[in-house]
C-alpha cells in the first residue's frame, strides 16, 4: 500500500508512508517527493517546482517504467528517499502525524519534532510541540528535554528552543 520510503538516519531505516498524504499535508516533502519522481522517470533533477509539477503530470511513453502486474506493487515504482539528518523516531512519528493527525510528544523526541515540523513546514504538529513544551516548562520539567537532542544543535529551530528553556530557567530560579 505505501508508496514511499524514507531511508532515515545513519542506518538508513525504512519509514513507509503514502505520497498524497504526505505531499497534501507539507509543501516541502511534496517538493521532495515530486524532485525524487521526476529523478526516476527522467534521470535529471531540478529546482523549480513548476518545472517538476510539469515533468511529473506530463505522460511520455519513451520515459515511462514497466507497469507492474495489476495487484501487485513493482518495487522499482516505489520512491526511496534519503532523510539523513533526522533520528529514525522522531521522522517515524513525524510521518504517523501527517498521516493520522496525531502524536504522543514525549521530553526525548520534542526537539527533533520540533527540528522536523520546522524544516517540513508542518504547523500543526509545531504548535503542539510548543504547547508541550510549555506545559513542561511551566509544570517545571526542564531537565529532559534539551539533553536528547544533541545532533538537532545545529538546526536553526534548536537555538529558539533552548532560548525558551533558557529564559524559563532563569525566571524559576528568580521566584
Amino acid at each position: 500500500m505505501c508508496d514511499v520510503t524514507f531511508l532515515v538516519g545513519k542506518d538508513k531505516t525504512p519509514v513507509y508512508g503514502l505520497k498524497s498524504v504526505i505531499a497534501a499535508r507539507s509543501s516541502v516533502l511534496c517538493d521532495l517527493i515530486l524532485n525524487r519522481q521526476r529523478q526516476y522517470y527522467t534521470g535529471k533533477s531540478s529546482s523549480s517546482r513548476a518545472s517538476k509539477m510539469w515533468k511529473f503530470l506530463r505522460f511520455d511513453k519513451k520515459k515511462k517504467p514497466a507497469k507492474a502486474k495489476i495487484g501487485r506493487m513493482s518495487t522499482s515504482t516505489k520512491l526511496e528517499i534519503p532523510v539523513s539528518h533526522f533520528d529514525e523516531n522522531v521522522f517515524r512519528k513525524l510521518v504517523f502525524f501527517l498521516h493520522l493527525g496525531h502524536v504522543t510528544v514525549t521530553q526525548d523526541t520534542l526537539i527533533g519534532l520540533l527540528c522536523a515540523a520546522s524544516e517540513f513546514k508542518v504547523a500543526d504538529l509545531s504548535r503542539a510541540c510548543w504547547e508541550f513544551l510549555d506545559r513542561s516548562l511551566s509544570l517545571g520539567h526542564l531537565t529532559g528535554i534539551v539533553q536528547p537532542a544533541e545532533q538537532y544543535r545545529k538546526h536553526p529551530a534548536y537555538q529558539s528552543i533552548t532560548e525558551k528553556v533558557q529564559s524559563s530557567e532563569r525566571s524559576q530560579k528568580s521566584t
